[in-house]
């Protein structure tokens, strides 16, 4: 049960902070809209690498 509470905490951490790293990438000014283009391209690819890595650390790893 406790493994459980910590895991629920630990998701509930990470979104906190994807949330603001998120915000920080949307209000920060840019000298050109093609530079806000590329950083918030940047940022999604970066979110989903690490949605891909701990999908593969949780679920693939004790398949192996």
């Amino acid at each position: 049960m406790l493994a459980a509470g910590l895991a629920c905490q630990a998701v509930e951490s990470a979104v906190g902070i994807a949330h603001g790293l998120g915000s920080l990438v949307l209000l920060a000014p840019y000298p050109t809209p093609a530079t806000r283009k590329v950083a918030l391209l940047a940022a999604g690819a970066s979110a989903s690498l690490a949605v891909a890595g701990a999908v593969s650390a949780t679920v693939l790893v004790p398949l192996v």
